[in-house]
């Protein structure tokens, strides 16, 4: 249940939010990242041909249709299927031994095993393999992220830091995409040494311009607040509608704020009630390849908003039980602290 929201007689409530808390890095980046996905013409990743899943493995397949097959098992999610195919192939194959690594780190399909993943990794990129140097990004990016987490290794900023400019490639083709996106981040952080608001702006561009969806959703979070650009209105909305008609759940629950903030009730309701109504936050942050912690916060936004919706008589056929304290509690159950954004947006009248 939400806290009251009525205003203290006598006393002035103003919301206190840090802007740059809506593009922060979160100490557990990942739940699933592997290798940056290659996505067709319409921007949506190419499944997996279901005839394949069905073939049978056989002593005479070689090393590429084994690799081929178990990729298609870990696309699918049969992790347990993808490890041992992937296990059985040794040192044969790098992509074997880089997916070993993923489903060793996130501790999918096989135990968790940061130190052993970590040095998978390791080897990975020492293997100079000249026809797999996106996938030698990506290992530097899971380096990376370990270093970050402390997971396998020590903790360690600095050693994050260049591990992921490394796989970020200076943006160029082939680099790790998502580095990219998580350098911004990293420069976002106040009270650090890295602090850097222009290298944050610059890694969500190159982000935005590789097809990130997160980096998207960020600069349209930048240009709404000015954060380390000159603030646009018109700017931030062409961000957050792009990122949100390509499935950005942190893009789609600010476009919805923004709706309701622009009176366009309607348009608010619609969407506040299709992004509130999200579930399975991990499954979607495999799908979309962006941060779980961020998918929380736009359902979270959501649900807030259609709460407001119906509270203001916005919904004209409200399902039976379904009161704005329920969609309130919804929200702070999701994320306490977009929830109490969202109350003060409402005490100061914003909302």
């Amino acid at each position: 249940m939400i806290h009251n929201m009525e205003e203290k007689q006598g006393e002035e409530v103003q919301p206190v939010v840090d802007p740059l808390s809506k593009i922060y890095l979160p100490l557990k980046i990942s739940s699933s990242h592997t290798c940056c996905k290659t996505l067709d013409e319409n921007n949506n990743i190419p499944e997996t041909s279901p005839q394949l899943l069905e073939t049978d493995i056989r002593e005479d397949m070689s090393t590429d249709e084994k690799v081929e097959l178990a990729l298609a098992f870990f696309e699918k999610g049969e992790y347990e299927r993808a490890w041992e195919l992937f296990k059985s192939l040794g040192d044969s194959s790098v992509v074997a031994k880089y997916y070993v690594s993923i489903l060793l780190y996130d501790g999918i399909g096989a135990t968790e095993d940061y130190a052993r993943a970590v040095s998978l990794m390791k080897e990975v990129v020492t293997s100079s393999v000249s026809n797999h140097e996106k996938l030698i990004h990506c290992a530097e990016y899971n380096i990376g992220r370990a270093y970050y987490e402390g997971f396998g290794v020590k903790q360690s900023d600095e050693e994050a830091e260049k591990w992921w400019l490394l796989s970020a490639h200076n943006g160029e083709e082939g680099g790790c995409v998502k580095a990219q996106t998580i350098l911004a981040m990293f420069y976002s952080r106040t009270m650090e040494a890295s602090f850097d608001l222009q290298k944050a702006h610059y890694w969500h561009q190159e982000a935005t311009g590789n097809g990130n969806l997160e980096s998207q959703t960020a600069l349209g979070m930048m240009y709404e607040h000015g954060i380390g650009i000159e603030q646009s209105e018109a700017d931030s909305f062409r961000c957050l509608k792009g990122a949100s008609k390509r499935g950005s759940v942190y893009a789609m629950g600010n476009l919805a704020l923004k709706y309701y903030h622009n009176k366009l009730y309607r348009n608010a309701s619609d969407l506040a009630r299709k992004v509130g109504s999200l579930e399975d936050f991990a499954l979607i942050s495999r799908q979309t390849d962006c941060l779980e912690e961020y998918i929380r916060k736009g359902v979270a936004m959501g649900c807030f908003i259609y709460g407001r919706c119906i509270s203001h008589g916005i919904v004209q056929e409200v399902k039976e039980g379904e009161t704005p304290a329920l969609w309130y509690s919804k929200a702070a159950e999701i994320d306490l602290d977009v929830t109490q954004q969202m109350q003060d947006l409402v005490v100061a009248g914003k909302i």
